[in-house]
């Protein structure tokens, strides 16, 4: 357990180029990248190192700027107001199943301190 850092910024380049290969093979009239808030990861990655929420979400922001910077720069900033529909790490999760695509997950209590919302979860 240490400070947050990004280790690779591999997964979100590879996404930003299976992105725009779609947009380019299927030509529709409008896309977007939807990237995580430091809030939402905070409900699935619990502080185990900082003095506090607030400091936690902070640094959580920090390394997220990296992926909002390459989507950014890609010609997709994130559109929140126009999320897909399923699980918003649906794209990025290597174990995403079809489920995980079509139906957002219902946030559940995971202890007294946490709580989780993955339809593989439980």
């Amino acid at each position: 357990v240490g400070p947050i850092a990004v280790k690779d910024t591999g997964p979100v380049q590879a996404d930003i180029r299976r992105l725009q290969a779609a947009v380019a093979s299927h030509r529709p009239a409008d896309a977007f990248m939807n990237a995580a808030a430091p809030g939402v990861i905070a409900l699935f990655q619990p502080n185990r190192h900082y003095p506090s929420h607030e400091a936690y979400l902070f640094a959580l922001a920090d390394a997220m700027a990296v992926e909002y910077r390459a989507i950014t720069e890609a010609g997709q900033p994130p559109n929140v107001a126009r999320l897909p529909s399923g699980c918003a790490f649906a794209p990025r999760c290597p174990h995403a199943k079809e489920v995980c695509r079509q139906r957002q997950p219902a946030l559940l209590p995971k202890d007294d301190r946490a709580a989780v919302a993955c339809h593989l979860h439980g």
